[in-house]
């Protein structure tokens, strides 16, 4: 057989993945506080990116933009205008079902988001760090240098909480003193202030501040050696290794709760990071819901055209045409996919709020089974766009704040082959029924599925216990046995 060689033509289809499409799906995945800085890392490159200006109408900060009815949009027709380049939208009105009478605040005044107010503190106080305070009366015990050194060390070992995180052979080996020498001084670091400090663990912290109180008794001791029995509120056990009645234990149990387990987070700073939202959600006075993008977070883009005109008007060479071109090209991509950006949140917002709408107004049991193919079949998008829209995004609604990932939840089985019913709510029922038990009606997860059942949720015990596992819920042993200790106390 004969081998030959032809030319031929073939016409096909292929998916590139653009550099623009790249930029369009990053867009779609960033929070709102993310894409503020990617922008502003863009108009450091391009000169033909600029922020339209914001205005001011009395003591609100609007935006000079179009409105959009949700309702009435052909988002598959929606056109770009490049002159404008609005990529914010606000007061997207979402008509359907009623709302929830209990929102007349949010009806009379909408939603707040003045988060620089109240909702944050003022100021915070300003304290010393732990180990600033440390190296105060460090100087002051010592004044042989190679003390300071030790102590020095043994203070930088520290972790937030007070506690050494180094052994003496670590610090020895670190620091080349001896063992001896070390001992030396961490024997009178430990009665630095906060008492507790430099502690070894739990038992040795409470040990220091009972002995600064003058309580560190033997029966105290040997408690302090068995405190895994008082996490399980094990008090007959403690009877037993202390030798002493059970009033006595209530008793050193009540005087534990008096010490301060971690002495060293007294001078620590902590400083609330808060979720910021991407999304507004709120009741329309008229029914319904009223959906928008956070505008204060995310600047609003726009292509300089003005600019680039009065520039093409120069006698540029051929690299400054090339490298304005380039840039008009990369400002007219960005802007879009900022615009498409939008429009696919509100969209994915849009079809949540419908599926979700008895949650916004009842509350977390009324949330019902979602995943992210219900969205993406309703708004014909492809299930990985919708995923990318969930992700590190935040709804501001008239219930709280919540990751937008909270609203898709598996479902549970019910009694009623017609009703399903969340995962998440069917967890919030469990907590409920666990936070109304008293000491005489503490639950079994096997009594649990019964009341359950009795509601209409088929649900197994092996799932209430993973249920309760995830809300950090103890056993219904632990808990009797705390609720009873805690009466006693």
């Amino acid at each position: 057989m004969k081998s030959t060689q032809n030319l031929t033509l073939k016409q096909s289809q292929s998916l590139r993945i653009t550099p623009q499409l790249q930029q369009a799906i990053k867009l779609l995945q960033l929070s709102n506080l993310e894409v503020a800085a990617y922008i502003e890392t863009e108009m450091e490159k391009n000169p033909l990116l600029k922020i339209e200006d914001k205005v001011f109408e009395g003591n609100q900060l609007s935006v000079i933009e179009d409105k959009i009815d949700i309702e009435n949009t052909d988002f598959n027709s929606y056109s770009v205008d490049n002159s404008k380049n609005i990529i914010n939208e606000e007061n997207n009105e979402l008509k359907v079902f009623s709302s929830d009478q209990s929102f007349d605040n949010w009806y009379a005044n909408g939603p707040n988001l003045d988060l620089q107010g109240d909702a944050r503190p003022s100021e915070l106080k300003q304290l010393n760090s732990l180990r600033d305070h440390l190296y105060t009366q460090l100087n002051v015990a010592f004044t042989d240098k190679s003390k300071l050194m030790i102590g020095r060390a043994l203070i930088d070992s520290l972790d937030d909480g007070g506690y050494l995180s180094s052994t003496v052979d670590d610090i020895s080996e670190h620091t080349g003193f001896n063992k001896s020498e070390i001992l030396i001084v961490l024997e009178k670091c430990r009665e630095f202030d906060p008492v507790g400090v430099f502690a070894r663990d739990l038992a040795d912290c409470f040990s220091l501040q009972l002995a600064d109180r003058d309580r560190l008794d033997p029966v105290m001791q040997v408690f302090l050696k068995n405190l895994d029995l008082m996490l399980r509120y094990d008090i007959s056990a403690l009877q037993s290794v202390c030798m002493v009645d059970r009033n006595d234990i209530i008793d050193i149990i009540a005087e534990l709760k008096l010490l301060n387990p971690k002495p060293g987070l007294v001078f620590q700073q902590e400083i609330t990071e808060w979720a910021i939202p991407d999304i507004i959600v709120y009741p329309n006075k008229e029914g319904g819901w009223f959906i928008e993008l956070n505008n204060e977070c995310l600047p609003t883009v726009v292509v300089d055209k003005i600019y680039y005109d009065e520039l093409s008007k120069n006698n540029l060479s051929n690299k400054d045409k090339r490298f304005m071109r380039e840039n008009l090209q990369s400002a007219n991509w960005l802007v879009k996919s900022l615009d498409q950006r939008s429009k696919t949140i509100v969209k994915v917002m849009t079809e949540v709020v419908k599926n979700q709408d008895e949650f916004f107004r009842f509350g977390v049991s009324h949330l019902k089974p979602l995943v992210l193919n219900d969205i993406a079949r309703s708004i014909k998008v492809h299930e990985s766009t919708v995923s990318r829209v969930t992700s590190n995004k935040y709804v501001m609604t008239p219930r709280g704040v919540f990751e937008l990932k909270y609203f898709f939840t598996n479902s549970v089985s019910s009694v009623d082959p017609k009703k399903v019913h969340s995962s998440e709510s069917v967890r919030t029922q469990i907590k409920e029924l666990i936070d109304t038990e008293t000491v005489s009606t503490i639950l079994s997860d096997d009594r649990i599925v019964e009341i359950l059942r009795l509601e209409g949720i088929n649900i197994a015990r092996r799932t209430v216990a993973k249920y309760r596992a995830s809300l950090n819920i103890a056993s219904s042993t632990q808990r009797r046995r705390k609720k009873l200790a805690q009466a006693e106390i």
